[in-house]
């Protein structure tokens, strides 16, 4: 797209922000936008993804959603044969509770947490086997390493994992 297609579309979305009814409007378009994404993803994949990324990151900064993590998590092939997640969300939850870790905008959040929490078991499972604790203590080291920003895990997903 040039420049110049770019623009009016900027445009056009500042003249609907002004529109008395751009709620219906902006519900309408994403809908439509919604129908043209599902054929970029097939004719494009790459393209989808570096979109889809952006949008992401605009809502999220660089932390999971629950569709995310959850998609994330279900592609993990684990250490111990299975696939998927080992934990839960109300799993992940309550061993942060009883661990006394708090969830925050500013460090990770609850899918961040249940994203890392699973990625350690997949990963070290054969290192670590059935040692909950030790999952959840180097799921904490991992997210709050003072050398990498915040955002680690996603970070890790998305650039990594994802590329």
């Amino acid at each position: 797209m040039t420049m110049d297609g770019i623009n009016k579309f900027r445009k056009t979305i500042d003249a609907i922000l002004l529109m008395p009814n751009k709620d219906a409007i902006m519900e309408q378009l994403t809908t439509d936008i919604d129908v043209y994404m599902a054929d970029i993803k097939v004719s494009c994949p790459d393209c989808y993804w570096k979109l889809y990324r952006k949008l992401h990151e605009i809502v999220y900064d660089c932390h999971f959603s629950e569709g995310m993590a959850k998609w994330a998590v279900s592609q993990m092939i684990n250490d111990d044969g299975t696939k998927g997640e080992h934990w839960n969300i109300v799993d992940t939850t309550a061993v942060a509770a009883s661990a006394g870790i708090m969830f925050s905008p500013t460090t990770f959040n609850e899918w961040d947490w249940y994203f890392t929490l699973n990625m350690m078991y997949s990963d070290y499972y054969k290192y670590l086997s059935s040692n909950t604790e030790a999952y959840v203590n180097l799921a904490k080291l991992y997210l709050t390493d003072v050398d990498v920003p915040v955002g680690k895990a996603y970070k890790y997903w998305t650039y990594v994992v994802k590329g």
